[in-house]
């Protein structure tokens, strides 16, 4: 359950890889940059680690889009 509604793979990795490593991003300093679906999103959804997150995501996730 990832608020992306898929499993990544190592494309995703790495088009974060080139993105960084490309001109583009030559104005971004000092960030630190999740790249997990949105699984650390979840956290906080659920009060106790432990416990199950009854929330939905993925598609259909922000109404009118």
């Amino acid at each position: 359950m990832l608020p992306t509604g898929f499993i990544g793979t190592g494309d995703d990795m790495g088009n974060l890889v080139a993105f960084l490593s490309s001109d583009v991003s030559r104005y971004i300093v000092g960030q630190t940059i999740v790249c997990d679906g949105g699984q650390t999103t979840l956290l906080p959804a659920t009060g106790n680690f432990r416990e199950p997150a009854n929330v939905q995501y993925g598609q259909g996730y922000v109404p009118g889009l």
